[in-house]
Order: C-alpha cells, then sequence, then structure tokens
C-alpha cells in the first residue's frame, strides 16, 4: 500500500511538474553501463556503415572499369541492392529495437526514481552519495543525446547511400536495356548471315550439278578433228585398226561402232582417202626416223635390225 502511495503521489508530481525524480547509485550505474554497452554498439554500427561506404566505393570503381561485363555487372549490382535493402530494413528494426528499448529504460528509470525516494525517506545519509549519483546521471543523459545526435546523422548517411545506390540501378538498368537490344541486332545480323550461308551452299551445289553435267556432257562427245585436222589420237587408232587387218573402207565405221558401244558420241568422218592419207604419212615418219636411227647408229647391224620396223604404204 505504501508503494502504490508513493507511486501516486509521483505520478501526480510528474504531472504538475512540482518536482524531479531522484535516481540512487546502482540504478545510475546500471544505466551508465547500459549508456556505454548502447554507445559501443552505436560504434559498431558506425564501423558498419563505414565498410558499407567503402563496399559502394569499390563497387562504383568496378563498374566504371568493367562496362564491357554489362550481364555480370547487372547481377552483382541486383545483389548488392538486395543486400542494401535488407541491410537497410535490418537497421531500421535495429532502431525500433532501440526504441523500444529506451522506452522500457526509462519506465525502468521512473521504478528506480521511486525507489531512491523510498532510500532518501529511511536514509539521509546517502543524500550526498546522491547528488554525485544525479551528476553522473546528467553526464549519462548528455552522451545519450549525443548517441541520438549521431543516430540522426546515421540515418541522414543511409538515405544518401540509399539513393547513390537508386540511381546506380537505374544506370545498370539501361545499360542492360543497350546491351539487349545490341544482342537483338547481333541476333538479327547472324541469322541473316546464316541465310545467306544457306543459300550460298544450295547455289555452290547448283554449280557443281551443273559444272559435272556439263563435264559429263563434254566427256559423252569425242573429236577426231581438232581446228579441221585429226588428231594424233585418231590419226594412231586408224593406223593400228590397219594393222589389225581392217578394211580402209571400214576404219571410219569401226571407229563410230566402237564408241558407240561406249556410249560416246563421235564428231567426224574417217573415209577411206584419209585412211590411205594417214597411213602414207606414217610411213614417210617411219622412214624419217629410220634414217635419222642410221645416221646415229654406230654400226650397220643395228641399222638392219631397225628395217623391219617400217611400215609399208600398204599397211602389211
Amino acid at each position: 500500500m505504501a508503494n502504490a502511495a508513493a507511486m501516486a503521489r509521483k505520478q501526480s508530481r510528474w504531472a504538475t511538474g512540482t518536482s524531479k525524480p531522484e535516481p540512487t547509485v546502482d540504478s545510475l550505474q546500471e544505466l551508465l553501463e547500459l549508456s556505454k554497452s548502447r554507445i559501443q554498439e552505436l560504434e559498431e554500427r558506425v564501423v558498419e556503415l563505414e565498410k558499407t561506404s567503402r563496399f559502394h566505393e569499390q563497387q562504383s570503381a568496378e563498374l566504371s572499369q568493367a562496362l564491357a561485363k554489362v550481364q555480370a555487372q547487372s547481377a552483382a549490382l541486383t545483389e548488392d541492392l538486395d543486400a542494401q535493402i535488407e541491410r537497410s530494413t535490418n537497421l531500421y528494426k535495429s532502431l525500433r529495437v532501440e526504441k523500444r528499448a529506451r522506452q522500457r529504460g526509462q519506465a525502468r528509470k521512473g521504478v528506480m526514481e521511486e525507489q531512491i525516494k523510498l532510500l532518501k525517506s529511511a536514509d539521509l545519509k546517502m543524500a550526498v552519495d546522491l547528488q554525485t549519483v544525479k551528476s553522473n546521471a546528467s553526464k549519462a543523459v548528455d552522451a545519450l543525446l549525443k548517441t541520438e545526435k549521431e543516430n540522426t546523422a546515421l540515418r541522414s548517411e543511409l538515405s544518401k547511400t540509399l539513393e547513390q545506390c537508386t540511381t546506380e540501378a537505374v544506370l545498370a538498368k539501361r545499360k542492360l536495356t543497350q546491351a539487349c537490344d545490341k544482342i537483338k541486332e547481333h541476333k538479327k545480323l547472324s541469322e541473316k548471315l546464316k541465310k545467306c550461308c544457306d543459300r550460298a551452299a544450295t547455289v555452290q551445289a547448283n554449280a557443281l550439278k551443273r559444272a559435272t553435267a556439263r563435264v559429263k556432257k563434254e566427256s559423252a562427245v569425242h573429236q577426231l578433228l581438232h581446228k579441221g585436222v585429226f588428231t594424233e589420237k585418231t590419226r594412231n587408232l586408224i593406223r593400228l585398226l590397219v594393222r589389225a587387218g581392217c578394211s580402209r573402207a571400214y576404219v571410219g565405221e569401226v571407229i563410230h561402232a566402237v564408241f558407240k558401244t561406249a556410249g560416246i558420241s563421235v564428231q567426224g568422218k574417217v573415209s577411206r582417202r584419209t585412211v590411205s592419207r594417214v597411213i602414207l604419212e606414217g610411213y614417210f615418219a617411219a622412214n624419217m626416223q629410220l634414217g635419222h636411227e642410221m645416221l646415229a647408229a654406230k654400226s650397220e647391224c643395228l641399222c638392219l635390225c631397225l628395217i623391219p620396223t617400217v611400215v609399208s604404204p600398204t599397211g602389211f
């Protein structure tokens, strides 16, 4: 009941604003320890924020150096944005937790102030100590105010960093769109080139077919004459047929029949008169060769050995 009455008096005094609560030494020491722990936490948060700022500076340097790697940078920027959003949410949560802790501390402070009043009524010797504790408490309050100011500064820095991250994300998205447009253009060019290659392959195949058809046509025709003159091959063939016993009148027919059976058409005709002329030409050429060999021979025996090789004009 005494505690309830004291609490009611305290509330009435707070409402009227006539008196201030007087804390105890132990409560003030606990408050000081709490304030120190909070200051350490805030310093650690400041270090984390400096690390995040350095991390953002490194990110900006990497983005300026690696413009060619747009897709990798976009993935990294998205990950960084997610991390920063998570950090901002975590910081917001931590601030909310701090606010709640502060409210709880204030409630505890009120309780402690009530206890201090009870101790004052019970023992007057603690007055001097209480004055010192009050001075320490004022210092602790000043420190808490400083920490609150630092928190506001850190919030402003966080907002700035978030704005910078958003601007960097917008730039990265623009670069990604540009890169996607370039990729689409390159894909279109590649498709056009593939079509051209396919058409070139078909054109080349058709050209090869035409060339083979021309070669087949040319090979299927045998020319006995070249510029109006019988070739050496046809002359040798005529002499061979005559030596084999073929009649001069049927030499041309035999040549046509043989090539016809082979599936080759022959252009040009061989008459009996041309056969006799070819044989005479061969005879004179053989005599000329014989004379040349006789002149070049060292003895007459060799010449006599060469005489039977001469072909007579009759072909026998």
